[in-house]
């Protein structure tokens, strides 16, 4: 028989707060442990928004992430109810600071006013920052490029 409280180490007895009644005691063991579904929906958004920030500069890239957006948030979802750890680093990713909705809420502005006032070097410039990351013998394969993407060769 396996054990169920694997992976919970038992709390130092200086940390134990003595105050907390039975029903307190329950409601805060039962909102730290991992529920299932509790992070699905926030880490599909994680993605999904990594995805359509990145869209601009790389369409392959960011069309692999929303792609796999879903299946990717529930692998994690899934993981982070086996393992408290997983979940408390996924915890520490999704929660926003005050910074994060500062830059949040700018960044739509910040990327009008670099379409429109940035030179066309600079935005060419962008997506050669994702280019150095591939290999020579990476070739990339354009939506142009019908018979590239297993459409009829004329």
């Amino acid at each position: 028989m396996s054990n169920p409280f694997q992976g919970f180490e038992p709390v130092p007895p200086e940390q134990v707060q003595e105050d907390l009644s039975y029903d307190e005691a329950l409601a805060a063991a039962t909102k730290l442990a991992p529920s299932p579904g509790r992070y699905y929906v926030k880490l599909k958004g994680l993605y999904g928004g990594i995805g359509i920030g990145l869209f601009p500069f790389d369409q392959t890239c960011s069309s692999a992430i929303l792609r796999n957006a879903e299946q990717t948030a529930r692998a994690l979802d899934t993981l982070a109810r086996e393992n408290r750890a997983v979940a408390r680093i996924i915890e520490f990713m999704l929660s926003t600071s005050t910074i994060g909705l500062f830059l949040g809420a700018h960044a739509e502005i910040l990327y009008t006013i670099f379409q429109h006032h940035a030179s066309l070097s600079m935005k060419a410039w962008i997506p050669s920052l994702f280019a150095m990351w591939q290999t020579p013998e990476e070739e990339e394969v354009t939506v142009g490029d019908v018979a590239g993407n297993g459409g009829p060769v004329d």
